[in-house]
């Protein structure tokens, strides 16, 4: 006598997600994945609204600006970098702003140019940008760039105003600095 085996429910929505891919292998397609169409850059609402929060954010850096630099960032937010991540004030980061500035002038920091920004929007509320500047650096050897990267999460505030909630660094901007001029 011969026994029949019924699968499962289980095993029968395995079966029905089961997809043949193009490689000629079985996997499973996953029925909650859904990619969002990618916007061309030049189209997409984020990160021209990003590309414009940044922009601003850098006029205000480069004129050492506190106050206008303070408008950039939420009352707290997270600093992330090679080093660890710590929670930050707004008020305690405005306070020691005017010494960072004077360290990176005094290893030949001339000026930050934003390069790229790439936003994504996380949900209603956030938004993901990966930003790209470019570190002018005056030394004995003249005129050079660093390359510096940074994500940030912003939060969109009444009127659609942004703020910074999370800033990762993604190298130690003064030792890239020191790296570059040696």
């Amino acid at each position: 006598m011969k026994l029949h085996h019924y699968p499962s429910a289980e095993c029968v929505e395995k079966q029905r997600r089961m997809w043949y891919n193009t490689k000629g292998g079985f996997g499973f397609k996953p029925h909650f994945i859904t990619r969002p169409r990618i916007l061309p850059r030049e189209e997409n609402p984020m990160t021209q609204s990003a590309e414009q929060f940044f922009k601003t954010y850098a006029h205000a850096n480069a004129a050492s600006n506190l106050a206008l630099i303070g408008t950039f960032y939420a009352d707290n937010f997270l600093f992330a970098g090679p080093n660890g991540a710590q929670p930050v004030r707004k008020e305690d980061f405005l306070k020691v702003l005017p010494r960072m500035k004077a360290r990176y002038a005094s290893l030949g920091h001339s000026e930050t140019r934003l390069h790229t920004v790439e936003a994504t929007s996380l949900d209603a509320r956030y938004l993901l940008a990966k930003v790209d500047w470019k570190i002018g650096l005056i030394g004995s050897s003249g005129v050079r760039e660093v390359d510096a990267a940074a994500t940030y999460v912003l939060m969109r505030g009444e009127g659609e105003t942004l703020s910074i909630v999370f800033q990762l660094d993604h190298q130690d901007l003064a030792e890239a600095i020191a790296d570059r001029l040696e």
